[in-house]
């Protein structure tokens, strides 16, 4: 399953970068996507997990989870924004984003 993921992203991460690479060779020369190509409006959505570590002999304190004392909070993490950019290059986005406690054991 590992693998796999690491596949995923690499190959996602060689994809990407050959859009980038088009976009910014936009901007100086006669190849590529000039940044007013790019202008438009824009959605978005991420998910996330983590554990947040805190020391409950110390006010909560975040510490790392790798201490002993460490008590492990897993959160998850909904964001959802839009946003537009401009053909100047400048952008304005919002972003609205849920954190919540996971359940034990999922």
């Amino acid at each position: 399953m590992k693998k796999l993921m690491v596949i995923l992203i690499v190959g996602f991460v060689l994809v990407m970068s050959q859009g980038l690479g088009k976009v910014a060779a936009g901007d100086h020369d006669d190849e590529g996507n000039p940044l007013k190509a790019l202008a438009g409006k824009y959605s978005s959505t991420a998910h996330a997990s983590y554990a947040l570590c805190l020391d409950p002999t110390n006010n909560f304190a975040e510490i790392s989870c790798a201490d002993n004392k460490a008590k492990v909070f897993p959160q998850t993490e909904v964001d959802v924004g839009s946003g537009t950019q401009y053909a100047e290059g400048n952008a304005c986005t919002t972003y609205t984003g849920t954190i919540s406690d996971q359940l034990p054991g999922r």
